[in-house]
């Protein structure tokens, strides 16, 4: 893909005549905008971004639509899974929380979920019916109340009476998504149990391909050198000591493969 940059090269002479061209400039596929330093502050819930009158008005507008969104996505999702545990699973919660792998109708779906039959991801399909598993189990108005994606966060915890005590305190505190999941972290390692780590060979190689292709190449390389001329020290510093933590934990993993 190429795109027409407006800076002119310098002009060329055709018979006494002055012609100016365009600079055809490369996109590399596959090689996404550098994210700016004011993004990855924003993702990590930096204070509000100071806005004009219009723009105020204009996020008004889109947080109002995104929240239409995800009213109807929420909906659909519960929707959906009320309907799979009622009549794949008789409407028995424990049974679609413990007997996924006795079901055949249920180990169809899975094998289903993502291709053309059913263009949902496997990650909503058990979403969908956890949900609904629990939305029966835990009666109690502040796990009824709670949106899908807070909810989602704290199904770890498993038990009804762990999920209504934890959804009692995110109701209390209004806790974001990202605070839940941080909550619902500290309640397990309270409890001595450490976070599942869901990972396939398949998996791990993926991550690792992922990871060096979107350090990797020459086009990286440059970008990095000159995002690093407009660093002032305690960035250069932050990026220098999050390379030195990602290249230990890249060892130690290539040690663990190799020593297996």
């Amino acid at each position: 893909m190429y795109f027409l940059s407006m800076r002119k090269k310098p002009s060329k002479r055709r018979s006494g005549k002055v012609v100016h061209t365009a600079k055809v400039v490369a996109k590399v596929p596959g090689v996404a905008p550098a994210r700016s330093t004011a993004l990855m502050r924003a993702e990590r819930g930096s204070p509000p971004v100071h806005l004009s009158g219009a723009e105020v008005h204009l996020l008004d507008r889109a947080l109002a639509e995104g929240s239409e969104l995800k009213d109807t996505l929420e909906k659909a999702v519960i929707a959906f899974g009320r309907w799979v545990l009622v009549e794949v699973f008789g409407n028995d919660a424990m049974r679609a929380l413990d007997e996924w792998g006795r079901n055949p109708v249920w180990l169809e779906l899975v094998r289903r979920a993502g291709g053309p039959s059913l263009g949902i991801s496997r990650t909503v399909l058990y979403a969908a019916l956890r949900l609904a598993a629990n939305d029966k189990r835990v009666t109690d108005q502040s796990w009824q109340r709670l949106d899908m994606g807070r909810k989602q966060l704290l199904l770890p915890l498993r038990e009804p009476a762990k999920l209504r005590q934890a959804a009692q305190h995110v109701m209390k505190w209004n806790l974001t998504q990202t605070k839940t999941k941080e909550y619902v972290t500290q309640l397990q390692a309270e409890h001595g149990k450490k976070p599942i780590v869901r990972l396939t060979r398949a998996g791990l190689i993926g991550r690792v391909r992922k990871l060096r292709e979107s350090l990797g190449g020459a086009t990286i390389l440059k970008r990095a050198g000159e995002l690093a001329t407009k660093m002032n020290a305690r960035e250069r510093a932050e990026v220098v000591k999050e390379m030195s933590a990602l290249r230990a934990i890249l060892d130690a993993v290539t040690q663990a493969v190799e020593h297996a």
